[in-house]
């Protein structure tokens, strides 16, 4: 097999290595639980992907999965319109949610990034 033709295999298969694991990357979630602490509006009006504005409502979570330090982390998770804020959980309920790809380094999971809201104890499913 001539120089070139190795070259542009080896070419095309570290492509599809590439393309592959990029693809694997963006439906990758990871399971979180814990108990809400706190529940609060964020002030202002915020941006939605369908266009217009909408409140916007933070619920902060102490999570249960303990982290390579040993230390309690807190995750913030916004949801869209606030209205609908009650039956997402109020503060010494227990939930569960997933993320897509990995937790954001500023602990602030988007509307865009959760899936499979659920509060497992006080409330209801979303």
């Amino acid at each position: 097999m001539p120089v070139v033709q190795r070259l542009l295999l080896f070419v095309a298969c570290i492509v599809s290595l590439v393309w592959l694991g990029c693809g694997n990357l963006g439906s990758r979630t990871l399971p979180f639980r814990g108990r809400i602490l706190k529940v609060s509006n964020v002030p202002g009006e915020h941006h939605t992907l369908q266009g217009g504005y909408t409140p916007l409502t933070c619920i902060e979570v102490l999570l249960t999965q303990q982290t390579a330090t040993g230390r309690p982390r807190i995750v913030r998770v916004m949801f869209l319109d606030s209205a609908a804020a009650p039956s997402r959980g109020r503060a010494g309920d227990t939930v569960s949610f997933n993320v897509r790809g990995a937790l954001p380094a500023d602990n602030t999971v988007w509307p865009e990034q959760l899936t499979d809201y659920r509060v497992l104890s006080g409330g209801a499913d979303i």
